[in-house]
């Protein structure tokens, strides 16, 4: 798919970092979009850049776990805009940084609810419309570096993540002789703000917290949008880009899992990141 021009985009989490990159990098192709995030004020910098551009838009705020609304938001988007030719199915909610025996199961339910969940009803309802006109379209699921590999304090967010790459890879052999292309985006640290809050508002302990995003989270989203597109236009399934992440890629590629395991690490405590090692990034507000 390698014209946008007038295309019906639809993308969840489109209020910050990649959604909001990739909507705005859309745009500048000629796209018309449909955006959602959990709460409108999310998404009014992106709505007030959209209309700058003079680009058709629609936008609605819904949890993207809620399958009704989900529904209704295709359904609405077809409404006001056509048919849509592309799902990006981008929303999601940080881990917590907790051991997995520390984090409370229901945070657990509630990231696979929006990390995955989120995804699978965005793909069910979508898909239907990218199919109905023959023409070219597209599937783009995030999953994430740690959909790649998984890591200390990250087991909940992982499960999410590994759960969305093997959903985009068993859809993509359902869809292997239609007009839909399916691609299964793997970023690595980006510079965004879901890792600042946790999944249930808790705030990070700041001090931890900045260490890990100075060492890992260095690719900008803007950076990791145009590569999103591009991977789209020549029509690859896995995307992976962003800090550290073809280099994990290759890693389990290549490595058995306990050496990958002890060069993620050694690497952490190299950076000085002993402390986020051994302790709980995310604290209980008062």
């Amino acid at each position: 798919m390698k014209n946008f021009k007038n295309k019906v985009v639809a993308i969840t989490g489109a209020g910050s970092g990649i959604g909001k990159a990739t909507a705005i990098e859309f745009a500048k192709h000629g796209a018309k979009l449909a955006v959602n995030d959990y709460k409108i004020e999310n998404l009014a910098e992106l709505i007030a850049e959209l209309k700058r551009m003079g680009i058709a838009y629609y936008a609605e705020a819904f949890d993207v776990s809620d399958k009704n609304a989900m529904e209704q938001f295709a359904e609405n988007v077809k409404k006001n805009l056509g048919s849509t030719d592309v799902i990006m199915n981008n929303a999601g909610i940080a881990p917590m940084g907790a051991n997995f025996l520390n984090e409370p199961i229901e945070y657990f339910e509630k990231m696979m609810n929006i990390n995955f969940w989120g995804v699978v009803y965005g793909t069910r309802s979508f898909t239907p419309q990218l199919l109905e006109n023959n023409k070219e379209a597209a599937i783009i699921n995030i999953s994430s570096l740690f959909g790649l590999v998984g890591n200390h304090g990250h087991v909940s967010y992982a499960s999410a993540k590994f759960a969305v790459r093997g959903f985009n890879e068993s859809i993509a052999f359902e869809l292997h002789k239609t007009n839909v292309t399916v691609h299964s985006v793997h970023p690595g640290g980006i510079k965004t703000n879901i890792g600042l809050v946790a999944n249930d508002g808790t705030k990070m302990n700041l001090e931890l917290g900045d260490k890990f995003h100075s060492a890992y989270l260095k690719t900008t989203p803007e950076t990791m949008a145009k590569s999103i597109i591009k991977g789209v236009q020549k029509k690859k399934f896995r995307i992976v880009d962003g800090e550290r992440a073809l280099e994990a890629y290759i890693g389990i590629l290549l490595l058995p899992f306990n050496m990958i395991k002890k060069i993620m690490i050694k690497d952490s405590y190299k950076k000085g990141l002993k402390e986020v090692m051994e302790k709980d990034l995310f604290i209980k507000a008062k």
